[in-house]
């Protein structure tokens, strides 16, 4: 009773309402006093326990409210990070794909120079042999490191290489060779 008539003198403020155990045992003693249990609650009293009862389903509702729209932002959230997630991998794979494409013209290009070279190489044959083969050994080697093809540019290194004259060989020697000197000017 000394809680309503506070609750009341304070203009019905909210703050003071029942809550928790207290309502529930406030609840209870109205449920008996229906009965026809004595002391009978006064209007006072039974509008106290009504307001706080109305209080707590209303203060029920707004969390079911909030909490269901927690759950919708949650899901929402959700299929959003899997959508974005789903976006990332396709950029992670187009991504891919340009640097492989990139590294592939990347080779076609100096696929192409090499066999440049080794053109360059053939039109040199006749007219300086010497740097003919050269090229050609720079070609194959710059072929062989990009993996491509080198069977061309063998083809002209072979037949370069056979169209050099035979080197003279010491054959006067008979016993083991220690040590070589050449001459700076090729001569011996």
């Amino acid at each position: 009773l000394t809680q309503a008539i506070r609750w009341d003198k304070s203009n019905r403020d909210s703050s003071l309402l029942l809550r928790g155990r207290i309502l529930e045992q406030a609840e209870q003693c109205l449920i008996q006093s229906s009965t026809g249990k004595e002391p009978k609650p006064t209007k006072l009293q039974i509008d106290y326990v009504s307001t706080s009862v109305s209080a707590r389903k209303t203060t029920n509702n707004r969390q079911r409210a909030t909490i269901s729209v927690l759950g919708t932002l949650l899901v929402m959230a959700l299929g959003a990070g899997a959508a974005a997630f789903s976006q990332y991998k396709d950029a992670q794979k187009h991504l891919n794909d340009f640097k492989s494409a990139q590294t592939r013209i990347s080779n076609l290009h100096f696929t192409a120079k090499y066999q440049q070279i080794a053109n360059r190489a053939k039109q040199l044959k006749q007219q300086d042999l010497d740097k003919s083969i050269l090229l050609t050994t720079a070609a194959m080697q710059g072929l062989r490191d990009k993996a491509a093809s080198t069977g061309e540019a063998s083809h002209l290194l072979y037949d370069s290489l056979s169209l050099l004259p035979p080197q003279e060989s010491i054959t006067s020697h008979e016993g083991a060779v220690q040590e070589t000197i050449f001459s700076p000017d090729g001569q011996y």
